[in-house]
């Protein structure tokens, strides 16, 4: 809405004001200037500014990410305690995990890039077992349930990005 109302001050002047054509271009020019120009500009001012918070964001997330991760080991090892001997593998593999990704937390941003890296690979080859499944079930080899099954199975990888 702003300009609007320069705008029809000027078209509201009669065709025979003294520069009625020059007053209607100038006034559009202003405009444009004003809400284009600034608005193409104003996030490259905030970057360089320093003004985005970006980089606190990411040292947020990060320490909200550690934080949680703490807190699930912590979880875990009551369990390991609270199951006795049971299911061990199963524990171990669970510790695995969030270990690993306390490692990652505590690598910086270098292992954020290799973590990107990981999660890219691990698309391509959740890719792959698509494939795979649908090339099974073109070939008969098994049926329209169970290539939903394994959908199901992968889309739920696809949603965590986790496996």
């Amino acid at each position: 809405m702003r300009g609007v109302l320069a705008l029809a001050a000027a078209f509201s002047l009669p065709d025979s004001f003294p520069h009625h054509s020059m007053i209607v271009f100038l006034t559009f020019c202003v405009i444009f200037a004003t809400l284009v120009l600034q608005g193409l500009s104003m996030p490259l001012l905030i970057r360089k500014l320093g003004l985005s918070g970006t980089a606190s964001d990411e040292n947020e997330l990060a320490n909200a990410r550690r934080h949680m991760t703490e807190k699930a080991l912590d979880s875990l090892a009551k369990m390991r305690a609270a199951w006795g001997g049971r299911d061990l593998d199963v524990l171990n593999q669970a510790e695995s995990f969030y270990r690993s990704r306390l490692t990652i937390s505590d690598l910086g941003p270098l292992a954020l890039e290799e973590a990107r890296l990981l999660r890219k690979i691990k698309k391509q080859l959740r890719e792959a077992e698509r494939a795979a499944a649908y090339q099974l079930r073109d070939e008969g080899r098994i049926d329209d349930g169970v290539l939903r099954t394994l959908q199901y199975e992968i889309d739920l990888r696809d949603a965590t990005d986790d496996a």
